[in-house]
């Protein structure tokens, strides 16, 4: 099972941070049983900042996850997910 579509990020005191796009998924890494990728707005609230976060589909999940700044294209940036906890996908 795996997740593509929209997530809230969600900070310190339950407060929305962003919107992003995201692709999530059962992963294999050392500490992270689940994990993907996040497109956000350059310049934005999470552009260049590693920081963990909860990551919420509503209706879905809401988890803990480690969000590590990746490449810009253009206006926009990759975000690396590693979440924490159980993993929403079954992996």
């Amino acid at each position: 099972m795996s997740y593509q579509g929209y997530v809230r990020v969600i900070g310190e005191g339950g407060n929305i941070l962003d919107v992003a796009e995201a692709s999530l998924g059962a992963i294999d890494h050392p500490g992270h049983r689940w994990g993907g990728t996040m497109t956000v707005w350059s310049g934005g609230a999470l552009d260049g900042k590693t920081m963990m976060v909860d990551l919420e589909v509503p209706g879905s999940f809401r988890a803990p996850a480690l969000i590590i700044p990746g490449p810009v294209s253009g206006r926009r940036r990759q975000l690396s997910v590693l979440g924490g906890g159980d993993s929403p996908f079954g992996g």
